[in-house]
């Protein structure tokens, strides 16, 4: 098997039944039925996702496996959990109520049938509302580009594991690497990406963008510290030894992700207070960064501030 596909989903069975009837659009169209496999797990919906899915299997002589979750256990064990059963050559994530293009995946399956095929590839993304209203973007009008293998290479680009859907690496070994360092993460896909970083090629693709639906309801929360504690345990796993690499990573994330401090700003003082601090004491974050944490808020963040001020002014 060259791909399998990964689908972890809780309680969206209409995003899910619509990706799946295009996935398999996509792969009777491009002639790939051999080559993909596609892996489901619902994390115990309450819904009636898994028999709405399994009446669309039924009708499909496709590779489509799902499973049911017993119980919630969670979105990184669910993401785990279809990886490990994945058989193919590269695996691809996508998140249950995002979408591909058809061209994206047919880029991919090219790519990564080459003999020096790249061990990452990643996309750009279109974020859009449930309505189809675009709200923000990634990597839009940027040129399609490979970069080679190594710490320094994986330090400026790590953070775009933020956005699992799309996401395409070398599936051997990279469980049992992220099991044996007990990374233990909501943001486990930032580790898969920086792990075959280290190992190869990444090659972003930047034509098709992946519609990410924006807006919509989270099991979990950003807590104090913008999740930047779970976040950076990634890196210093990957960049254990290389403390310079290491903050290089986590400062690409602050400038490219300055939602993470941003969203506290006006809530506060109190609640500003208790974020820099839960900065602070995190085991997980460098002391390059905890030095420059409040100097790069005040570069990153506060000139957004200021123009929003000054165009309210204008409006009045």
């Amino acid at each position: 098997m060259l791909l399998s596909i990964l689908l972890p989903t809780y309680n969206r069975v209409e995003d899910i039944t619509r990706n799946l009837l295009l996935l398999i659009n996509y792969i009777e169209k491009l002639h790939i039925k051999d080559s993909v496999e596609i892996i489901i797990s619902d994390n115990f919906s309450p819904d009636n996702t898994v028999e709405k899915l399994n009446a669309i299997i039924e009708e499909n002589n496709f590779n489509i496996v799902i499973y049911k979750q017993s119980e919630n256990i969670g979105l990184e064990k669910n993401a785990l959990f279809v990886l490990e059963k994945a058989v193919g050559k590269y695996v691809m994530y996508i998140g249950d109520d995002d979408f591909i293009d058809m061209n994206y995946l047919k880029d991919v399956v090219s790519e990564i049938q080459l003999e020096n095929a790249p061990t990452v590839i990643l996309n750009s993304i279109l974020g859009v509302t449930k309505e189809n209203e675009i709200v923000g973007s990634r990597g839009i009008g940027e040129k399609r580009q490979r970069f080679k293998l190594g710490y320094a290479m994986a330090s400026l680009k790590m953070y775009l594991g933020n956005q699992l859907s799309g996401m395409t690496f070398l599936r051997e070994n990279t469980f049992e690497s992220y099991k044996t360092n007990t990374v233990n993460n909501i943001y486990l896909f930032v580790y898969f990406i920086g792990f075959n970083m280290l190992r190869g090629d990444f090659l972003y693709i930047t034509e098709y963008p992946v519609k990410v639906t924006e807006g919509a309801k989270k099991d979990w929360g950003y807590h104090y510290d913008g999740l930047l504690n779970d976040l950076f345990r990634n890196y210093a796993v990957l960049f254990k030894g290389k403390p310079l690499l290491r903050a290089v990573a986590e400062i690409q994330t602050l400038i490219n992700q300055p939602f993470r401090f941003g969203q506290y700003l006006n809530r506060g003082i109190k609640v500003i207070l208790l974020h820099l601090k839960s900065i602070l004491i995190s085991k997980n974050i460098s002391v390059i960064t905890k030095i420059l944490y409040i100097p790069i808020i005040l570069i990153k963040i506060f000139p957004i501030v200021l123009r929003k001020t000054i165009s309210r002014k204008i409006i009045k």
